[in-house]
């Protein structure tokens, strides 16, 4: 191949590396507006939002204010996580224009930015009247510039933009739920009854934070399976994920799992009815109940007092001190409060059931003939030794 043809070659490589580029990010348009808010009187206006539609790839979301609670129409008005809902709200305040693309219809497509691949997005005041109502389409995490950047056009707009700060819209119920109906940390359980639908009975306690649990029903010649298995129990309930919803009427979801009950230092009582999902997953749905114990200030007390943390006499003793406690310099962590606890999961859990995964299901309900054994005898081990060394 001589030079000539080298160049010729060359060139036309370029050229169809630009027409490449040109076709993948649209015809550059001069700029209408200065880079900016997409949306600039939207903070005014955010506020009024009391619905928000959701479209893309044949499914839609609807999300509806109910007073201070966001709901989910396809899940028969289930709360939304109202964090999630403003969160998705405000990115809509803050979406900044990185660059005006192209105007032409045509180049749509390519954008994601038409048909079922563009999430179409609309938020509305609760006359029903648009506050914003865009399409958005390609989405990709630049690296260097560690944002998202999102091809968008406003629906009565042939304009696209390149746009940062808009969050991904989710046209499914999922993405909107809480991300743990349960979250228990471990350090706060007292007690865990669970009774199997057969009747089989584990009772796990301990008198203190810190203190190993206990099994009521374990021999004294028993050991434990492994290393602390009841606290891969109690450890259970710290992130329980939803996996769906659907509204209680009384009657049993499936075949009866059992029942656990969960009773913590600082006066939560949790009840959990479960059953098996009538499908292949081996999911399991939940009837949860919540509520705080009578006096649970009084127990969260003697608790700590007992574990010789702070009690009723440790503020009189901080103040002795010049208020300087052991974590000096530290800002203390918050007490649970258990009632605030039991209203918040009230409409959460109150005449619904919870869908939860095969997994977190069978790491609660153990038998006990999973986390005890009994010890080897002198004779069975040495045979076993004597079998490993043949």
């Amino acid at each position: 191949m001589n030079p000539r043809t080298t160049t010729i070659l060359g060139w036309l490589t370029l050229v169809a590396v630009l027409v490449a580029i040109w076709l993948v990010l649209g015809e550059e348009q001069p700029p209408t507006e200065k880079p900016g808010k997409l949306w600039p009187d939207l903070a005014a206006r955010i506020n009024d939002a009391a619905a928000l539609a959701i479209s893309h790839e044949g499914r839609t979301l609807h999300l509806e204010r109910d007073g201070g609670i966001w709901r989910i129409r396809e899940k028969e008005g289930y709360p939304a996580d109202d964090t999630k809902v403003r969160r998705f709200l405000t990115s809509l305040v803050r979406t900044e224009i990185l660059a005006l693309k192209t105007r032409r219809k045509e180049d749509y497509a390519r954008l994601d930015l038409e048909g079922p691949q563009a999430a179409h997005v609309v938020v509305a005041d609760a006359g029903g009247k648009a506050i914003v109502d865009a399409y958005i389409g390609k989405r990709e995490f630049k690296f260097r510039a560690r944002r998202f950047e999102t091809f968008l056009r406003k629906a009565d707009d042939p304009q696209v933009y390149l746009v940062t700060g808009i969050e991904e819209p989710k046209a499914e119920p999922k993405p909107w739920y809480p991300d743990s109906i349960l979250a228990i940390d471990l350090s706060r359980i007292a007690a865990i009854r669970i009774r199997h639908a057969d009747g089989e009975t584990l009772t796990i306690s301990r008198g203190a934070p810190g203190e190993d649990f206990k099994l009521a029903e374990m021999g004294k010649d028993e050991v434990f399976k492994g290393y602390r298995p009841l606290d891969h129990i109690a450890n259970a309930f710290s992130y329980v994920a939803i996996e769906d919803v659907r509204r209680d009427d009384g009657a049993a979801a499936g075949d009866p799992v059992g029942r656990v009950e969960i009773e913590t230092f600082d006066g939560l009582l949790v009840a959990i009815d479960a059953f098996r999902t009538k499908d292949e997953t081996e999911d399991q749905w939940w009837r949860i109940r919540a509520r705080a114990a009578e006096g649970a200030g009084r127990q969260a007390d003697a608790a700590a007092a007992k574990e010789g943390g702070a009690g009723p006499d440790h503020d009189a003793a901080a103040e002795k001190d010049g208020g300087a406690g052991k974590d000096d310099g530290k800002k203390e962590a918050e007490e649970p409060d258990a009632a605030a606890e039991a209203a918040r999961l009230e409409p959460l859990t109150d005449r619904w059931l919870i869908r939860i995964p095969k997994h977190v299901g069978d790491d609660i309900f153990r038998r006990k003939a999973a986390l005890v054994t009994k010890p080897e005898s002198p004779s069975e081990k040495a045979a076993e030794e004597d079998g490993a060394g043949g």
